[in-house]
């Protein structure tokens, strides 16, 4: 174990973590960061597929976030808001209210989502004691809501566990059913290979059960203080996905009632769920209150705001004998770092709108195939936010219990075969995916076989090498890209791949392909120049084909060619496994 681990393990407590569980198993030490891949301190580099909680924005060492912070360090990196203003801070609430575009006037700076939902919070009980709405102001929020850790949020979301623990602790709300079209009851469309949201058959029914929620507050002679959304999607609720018209409505609804509405965007605002700055905007919604963490500072920094109105502010506004004043605050409200990240955050988000709408529709495509899973039962997405719901069969929805650890499952999947393997890219895209490998593209033909057998050579210790192909040994351009694959790897084993229906070559329209036999025949005979070896498998891509259509193709290769043959998207990769584990035994 790496002495980072053990410390780790010996003084650390980690958050929403059993550490039982934690002890058993060498923790991960991260050390460095690229863009959206992360490295720990024996070298090894993961995928960030959670952009760390949501937080990064831009990916790790920004250069432009780097030189943002390395400026404001020349002149100052702290001082206290409590008495004194600082430019970036000034800056930052100046951007950040004119990014809101609508009544939001001032922004008030805390440290993390957690604290910025407290100060909304607190605002607007305050606020709504002062104008005489309600003597005891009371708040509304969605079943399986999570607004934060702190004894506020926790109170105003409502995850029963927290619940649980924090009862002693914890003042009451109310909750009001969420829009979870893929498990609503009064959705009657039946289980489909689809957005639940999209084939729904209902009547807005959530909407009526929120109207009903005001009109028997409103019968107790009282109201509402502010209900509390996050637009677009419930994260930690189960990445539930609003239906369009959802937030509108019960927006509406909210603000005719005199109740204010506070919009945690904590996950979902600063484009990651939506084109725009902030989801709420989606709908044309106008909040009282905007509450910002996460993603504000690019990943970088603690940073959190609240934005408000006029209306809210001016109620706390007084003689110093009064006590009016908003009685709250962090040491580091408005940090100069912070602010200074957050600015440069900002302007990077000006200039990625066009690339956010591409990622959001790439994911989109993408994600059409996990539908041949029998187990994913919903696919949804707001934004850049995707979200796959695991369940032990489609057509009945039925969930997989906790104890199960589905989840945790799926990600050891990968390992469970018991076979120490190493993928090894050799193309821009497998790079991403991997996060090293030999960019051969970019590297002259004559030496593709030596940075190839370099590659070979740096992996010998693993038990298997996959190594990922490139062109076509008949195509007119990769012919030469494919023999030095070929003889940089001296393969023992080759599966053959190809597309269902091609005809002629990709990027090359006016060049028919060979037959598939002598394809074959052509790389065994190359492959079997300096080394012997053979076809173990056949991958089939067969997106543009019918079920139908693919399973004859897959019969029919695995007669003739007396191979196995699958389609590792639509159905998975067993086949291929199975042949390269009796490979291992020759």
């Amino acid at each position: 174990m790496h002495k980072l681990a053990r410390l780790d393990q010996k003084y650390v407590w980690h958050p929403f973590t059993q550490m039982r569980d934690w002890a058993r198993h060498e923790p991960i030490v991260l050390a460095r960061g690229k863009g959206a891949v992360l490295e720990d301190v024996r070298g090894k580099k993961f995928l960030d597929a959670n952009a760390s909680i949501w937080t990064n924005l831009h990916g790790h060492n920004h250069p432009k976030l780097n030189a943002a912070l390395r400026r404001q360090l020349k002149k100052v990196a702290h001082t206290s808001a409590l008495g004194f203003a600082n430019e970036p801070a000034a800056l930052l609430a100046e951007r950040l209210v004119k990014s809101a575009k609508s009544s939001l006037k001032k922004g008030f700076f805390s440290d993390d989502g957690s604290t910025a939902l407290e100060v909304a919070l607190k605002m607007s009980y305050e606020f709504t004691r002062r104008m005489g709405r309600a003597r005891a102001p009371k708040f509304l929020s969605l079943a399986g809501a999570y607004h934060g850790d702190t004894v506020g949020a926790v109170s105003a979301g409502h995850i029963d566990l927290f619940h649980k623990a924090y009862s002693g602790m914890l003042f009451k709300t109310d909750k009001v059913m969420s829009p979870y079209c893929y498990r609503c009851p009064f959705n009657k469309a039946k289980p489909e290979r689809g957005d639940a949201r999209d084939t729904r058959k209902c009547n807005f029914e959530c909407v009526d059960k929120v109207e009903q929620r005001f009109a028997t507050r409103k019968k107790r002679g009282s109201n509402y203080a502010a209900l509390l959304v996050e637009p677009g999607m419930q994260g930690p609720a189960g990445m539930i996905a609003q239906p369009k018209g959802w937030l509108g409505r019960v927006a509406q609804i909210a603000q005719g009632h005199g109740t204010q509405l506070i919009a945690d965007e904590v996950m979902t605002g600063l484009g990651r769920a939506a084109c725009r700055h902030f989801a709420s905007h989606d709908e044309g919604v106008q909040p009282d209150f905007l509450c910002l963490a996460k993603g504000l500072t690019g990943g970088y920094l603690p940073m959190a705001a609240t934005l408000t109105t006029q209306e809210v502010f001016d109620a706390f506004l007084g003689d110093y004998s009064e006590l009016k004043t908003f009685f709250h605050g962090h040491s580091y409200t408005g940090n100069q770092l912070g602010s200074a990240a957050s600015l440069a955050s900002i302007g990077l988000l000006k200039t990625a709108a066009s690339r956010r709408k591409k990622l959001a529709a790439n994911l989109h495509t993408e994600a059409k195939r996990l539908w041949s899973l029998s187990q994913v039962g919903d696919i949804r997405q707001a934004g850049c936010v995707l979200a796959v719901e695991l369940v032990r069969d489609w057509r009945t929805r039925e969930p997989f219990k906790l104890a199960e650890q589905a989840g945790i499952r799926v990600c050891d999947g990968l390992a469970k075969r018991g076979v120490d393997a190493k993928f090894i890219a050799t193309g821009q895209t497998g790079m991403l995916v991997e996060g090293d490998g030999c960019p051969v593209d970019a590297v002259v033909t004559d030496f593709i076989s030596g940075a190839v057998e370099k590659q070979i050579l740096a992996h010998q210790h693993h038990e298997v090498l996959v190594i990922e192909g490139q062109g076509s040994i008949t195509h007119p351009c990769y012919s030469a890209v494919t023999l030095g694959l070929l003889h940089g790897c001296l393969p023992h084993g080759l599966i053959y791949c190809y597309e269902m229906g091609r005809k002629m070559a990709k990027g090359a329209a006016h060049v028919e392909l060979p037959s598939m036999e002598s394809q074959r025949d052509l790389y065994l005979a190359m492959a079997n120049a300096a080394y012997p070896c053979r076809f173990i498998g056949v991958a089939i891509n067969s997106r543009t084909a019918e079920e139908p259509a693919y399973r004859a193709e897959r019969d029919r290769i695995e007669s003739e060619w007396n191979l196995p043959a699958c389609d590792v998207f639509r159905k998975n990769a067993e086949p291929l496994v199975e042949t390269v584990l009796e490979m291992l035994k020759d």
